[in-house]
């Protein structure tokens, strides 16, 4: 059998919904007939050419499974879908900031939503970060002087993980304004250590040269804004509440960068 067999076989919408349906539990043929409604003659159809295909099989309950290479397929098919509904934001950001090996597993944003939205999403962003529990993981090239408090707050109130990679874009800027500086001013870079020390900052902040996306993570929810040709694109991103195989997915991204990124001394952290 060659590929193109194959994507012609699934191009026929009943057959494809059969196929998938089976793949989540095993049905008859009287199953499969009322879900799809449509007549047993067109069931019995869609069945024997994907029995032909090697894609299901039936057993002496009388049910349909699907096959180890009936499971492979449907396996990569959320892949598919996350990249029909989602065309035209993959054709028009830098994909290649999502390492292949978890590219891959990309199905697992069909669930999740996507806002065009630029208000909305700077919006959505600070409701994930108000409503962190148990951790925050971000990945930033952006300084949100709105976030600063909630944050403050909770670590005040609440044992929350805070993890951050920074661009070292940002971090430059941080260091230079003029409140930052006031705050600093005269420190030693021991005793400013030791100020950051006491809120987990030194180890959990990191920083890198080129950031090729941003993405925030909490233990419920999970925001991702890739790169156009200008930088990062804050008017478009995917985002879920509810899709758990999804953040962690997104702390696989993380990892990743948290791997290649380095850490920050304590005297960069000193006004310029």
């Amino acid at each position: 059998m060659k590929v193109n067999d194959l994507f012609f076989e699934l191009s026929n919408e009943d057959r494809y919904k059969l196929f998938r349906k089976i793949n989540k539990k095993p049905l008859r043929h009287s199953d499969l007939k009322n879900i799809l409604k449509i007549p047993g003659p067109e069931v019995s159809r869609h069945i024997k050419r994907l029995l032909k295909l090697k894609l299901i099989h039936k057993k002496l309950d009388q049910k349909f499974y699907p096959t180890n290479y009936g499971s492979f397929i449907n396996e990569n098919l959320d892949l598919f879908e996350s990249g029909t509904k989602y065309i035209n934001f993959i054709n028009t950001h830098h994909i290649d900031a999502i390492p292949k090996e978890l590219k891959k597993d990309l199905g697992l944003i069909k669930k999740s939503e996507f806002s065009n939205q630029t208000m909305f999403n700077i919006e959505h962003w600070s409701e994930i970060i108000k409503n962190a529990k148990d951790f925050i993981w971000a990945i930033t090239d952006q300084f949100q002087a709105s976030i600063i408090p909630i944050i403050q707050q909770k670590l005040s109130s609440q044992k929350l993980e805070i993890k951050s990679i920074l661009g070292s874009d940002l971090l430059n800027k941080l260091v230079t304004t003029e409140d930052w500086e006031k705050k600093v001013k005269g420190k030693k870079p021991d005793v400013f250590q030791e100020l950051f020390e006491t809120i987990g900052l030194p180890e959990n902040i990191r920083k890198l040269d080129l950031l090729k996306l941003s993405l925030t993570i909490t233990e419920s929810s999970i925001i991702l804004f890739l790169t156009d040709d200008k930088g990062i694109d804050y008017s478009e991103c995917i985002y879920s509440s509810s899709n758990k195989d999804f953040i962690r997915w997104g702390k696989k991204l993380f990892n990743y960068y948290w791997e290649k990124a380095e850490k920050i001394e304590s005297d960069e952290l000193l006004p310029k």
